[in-house]
């Protein structure tokens, strides 16, 4: 039997039901407002505190003040008060250079240089393995007269010597002097950095360095384990003092070595927020096998370096061989700010594959050695070979 109520009722029923959404909504409004007056008084209060202490710097220091460098130094500070080293802010010159370094690549021509007052040139103290100036000839100790047809003086040498830094696709033309003979180059700004290392160190045992894990690490490293000789059946890995790059990059250069993992939640490393949201890591089916690895790990080896030992060690792939790592397991993430600086900033944890996490307590080695050079190595490189047998 169908039940009708009257217009009246009806139109009382829709008049309550507004009423009542009405008043959760102001409600809630209300809650959000008030939270958010109090939070512009509070920040009315600080900049108003920073106001004042620049008038009475501007009044009284017996100085200069600058406005950028001030600005600059508010900046340092906001990201310094967080105390977490793994946090900081960036210049827009250190950020530029610190986005190119972590797409695996560095600006300039890769020298480092001094003033040669005998001489009157600026003389290349190093020159970097794989660098523009590398492969046009540049060596150690060879004396730079002339930088794009300006000559080099003790006046200009600081200008001509910063513009050697500089973006990919433009170059610098440099005029060289090596054993009395000088030699004209054209240089290309910028180029791939190197981040993956490799040696034979015996007749079955090859030496892997990686110095950070970047855009292109795991693609160098891929090169390196498909040119590995079929007679080769060991390898050492060296993470010593091992830190920078991102947990995507480091498990793409683990997805080469480890197999699928099956454990736990199935990812090589878990990424969890402030907010407790999880982030995984997969591995994949192709990878090398058949390998007995040793792992070199120190004090300073921290971050994406820990990640990468730990995780070798929880597949049962390896043995770590050195002295207890640093204990970082902060997650990083870059932020550009709208002057083209940039702050850095702990958004994270990482909890490697297995093991429960290195946060604070670090990475205990299997076998514990301290570092000592040796005449031909280190004493931690001759545990491993030792090891390795």
């Amino acid at each position: 039997m169908n039940k009708k109520i009257s217009l009246g009722v009806a139109v009382a029923i829709v008049i309550a039901f507004v009423t009542a959404t009405f008043a959760i909504t102001m409600s809630v409004s209300q809650r959000i407002y008030n939270r958010l007056i109090s939070n512009l008084q509070d920040r009315a209060a600080s900049y108003a505190l920073i106001d004042e202490m620049d008038a009475v710097v501007r009044e009284n220091y017996y100085g200069k003040v600058s406005d950028s460098s001030r600005d600059e130094g508010m900046l340092e500070g906001y990201v310094d008060s967080l105390n977490d080293s793994s946090s900081y802010y960036l210049s827009p010159s250190a950020y530029a250079t610190y986005q190119a370094s972590m797409k695996g690549e560095i600006n300039g021509i890769g020298i480092n240089s001094t003033f040669d007052f005998n001489s009157g040139y600026i003389k290349v103290t190093s020159v970097l393995e794989g660098s523009t100036a590398y492969n046009a000839g540049i060596k150690e100790n060879d004396l730079i007269s002339v930088i794009d047809g300006e000559a080099v003086t003790q006046d200009n040498y600081l200008e001509l010597t910063e513009s050697l830094n500089g973006n990919k696709l433009t170059s610098v033309k440099i005029t060289y002097v090596r054993d009395n003979t000088a030699k004209t180059v054209s240089v290309m700004m910028g180029y791939s950095a190197k981040s993956v290392y490799s040696k034979n160190v015996g007749s079955n045992t090859v030496y892997i360095r990686i110095d950070g894990f970047y855009a292109n690490t795991a693609q160098q490293l891929k090169e390196v384990l498909e040119a590995l000789p079929d007679e080769v059946d060991s390898l050492v890995f060296d993470l010593r003092s091992t830190k920078e790059g991102s947990i995507q990059y480091t498990c793409d250069a683990l997805k080469l070595i480890v197999p699928i993992a099956s454990e736990g939640s199935g990812a090589l490393a878990t990424e969890i927020d402030k907010n407790g949201k999880e982030t995984y890591y997969a591995s994949n089916s192709q990878c090398i096998s058949g390998y007995k690895i040793a792992v070199l790990t120190n004090g300073a080896t921290e971050g994406c370096g820990e990640l990468f030992a730990c995780d070798l060690r929880d597949f049962g792939m390896a043995v770590l061989i050195g002295t207890k790592t640093a204990g970082n397991a902060n997650v990083q993430k870059a932020f550009s700010l709208s002057d083209g600086s940039g702050i850095i900033l702990t958004v994270g944890k990482m909890k490697p594959y297995i093991t429960e996490t290195f946060e604070r307590v670090g990475l205990e080695p299997d076998i514990l050695v301290e570092y000592a050079e040796t005449k031909d190595s280190d004493t931690q490189i001759e545990k491993a070979l030792e090891y390795l047998g």
